[in-house]
């Protein structure tokens, strides 16, 4: 729960790190490429960095170029997808309750990447062949920082594959065999708001 609501947070906080459009030049996107920075998440001490979202016809792909991690520990990156905005419950400011509404939720949420840092820096890439975005949608790419890598395969699997948090839904999006708490913590977001 904490994290998910750490997550919303994030996303409000978000506003701050709007996306800006950026050149192709220098990559290989045959479409629209968004930049924003990473603006911080609700948990101490948060990262840092920037985020690259790549908008083609054939689907979206994008980076989160992460500063300020904590090495050992495994990190997921989500992206967050709201279709239309002005359905949210405040309009056109999407944040927690829209994402765990049980009932037809305005966010659709997914794993875009996962990883663990052997230093304080690292690129987090994703692509989601065949996914469109509608004009004036909101897309958020939030990182969630978990505890140190399990040694143990299964548990590691949970923390790189899963947000960890049982609020979302159990057992897909986490499991009460670590507590109710949260083991993924939001420390950052970035936002592509509108998306044109």
């Amino acid at each position: 729960m904490k994290s998910i609501i750490s997550v919303l947070s994030a996303l409000t906080l978000a506003f701050l790190c709007s996306a800006n459009r950026a050149t192709a030049a220098g990559n290989d996107c045959k479409g629209t490429v968004l930049k924003a920075n990473i603006g911080p998440g609700p948990t101490q001490p948060p990262i840092t960095g920037t985020a690259t979202l790549c908008i083609e016809d054939s689907g979206v792909r994008g980076e989160v170029d992460a500063q300020d991690l904590f090495p050992g520990h495994a990190y997921t990156v989500w992206i967050v997808y709201f279709d239309n905005p002005d359905n949210c419950q405040m309009p056109g400011a999407c944040a927690h309750p829209d994402v765990i509404s049980p009932y037809d939720p305005q966010a659709v949420l997914g794993r875009f990447s996962s990883g663990i840092p052997s230093g304080s820096k690292m690129i987090f890439s994703g692509s989601i062949n065949g996914l469109r975005l509608s004009s004036g949608s909101d897309v958020r790419l939030v990182v969630l920082r978990h505890p140190m890598a399990s040694d143990d395969n299964r548990e590691r699997a949970r923390q790189l594959l899963s947000p960890q948090d049982p609020e979302l839904g159990t057992p897909g999006m986490g499991v009460w065999v670590s507590g109710p708490v949260a083991q993924g913590e939001n420390v950052g977001a970035a936002k592509f708001y509108p998306i044109p």
